[in-house]
């Protein structure tokens, strides 16, 4: 079963309109200019669709439907999201690569169910996803995505800012 739809609905709970603030560094283009983001769609994402260096109008036209089909062809398919049975442990994953990129989501995920940290979904990883026990699962990734957000601020301070948002973001996959 596909869980994508209900997946971006709680992404786009995180990933608002535009913005551009100069301590994202998803805000820049190749040339690094600061064309922002929009729908928690980055500048270099928005590039590798495009296929050229995208400018601030490009950014501040995108569609919800251009965006959604970016979400599902570079994250939700790149993760194989769709093949994680658990609704809630699938949207967290997508959350993740989203966030911070899909070879980080899936290392994170693999630690966590203790196969091979090689950042590809593949059938093992799939596997182990699919038989342990979500709860616990979704437990340990959301731990060790908080603990992510805590080394990134301290190795880049100016991104302080995010981090109570961050965690919010975080938490807010806990199942009820």
């Amino acid at each position: 079963m596909d869980n994508y739809q209900y997946a971006l609905e709680k992404t786009l709970r995180w990933e608002g309109g535009y913005q551009d603030s100069p301590n994202d560094p998803g805000n820049f283009n190749s040339a690094r200019e600061n064309i922002g983001t929009n729908m928690g769609i980055s500048a270099p994402v928005l590039e590798t669709y495009l296929g050229r260096r995208p400018s601030r109008q490009d950014m501040l036209s995108l569609t919800h439907e251009t965006a959604g089909e970016i979400y599902r062809r570079y994250y939700w398919q790149e993760i194989r999201a769709g093949e994680i049975l658990d609704a809630d442990l699938a949207a967290l994953l997508f959350d993740m690569a989203v966030n911070h990129g899909p070879r980080s989501a899936v290392r994170i995920a693999q630690r966590i169910v203790k196969v091979k940290a090689d950042g590809r979904m593949g059938p093992v990883t799939l596997a182990a996803l699919n038989r342990a026990n979500t709860k616990q699962t979704i437990a340990a990734i959301i731990e060790a995505r908080v603990n992510l957000y805590r080394r990134i601020t301290e190795r880049r301070p100016s991104m302080q800012m995010f981090y109570r948002g961050w965690i919010k973001r975080a938490l807010s996959f806990t199942p009820k």
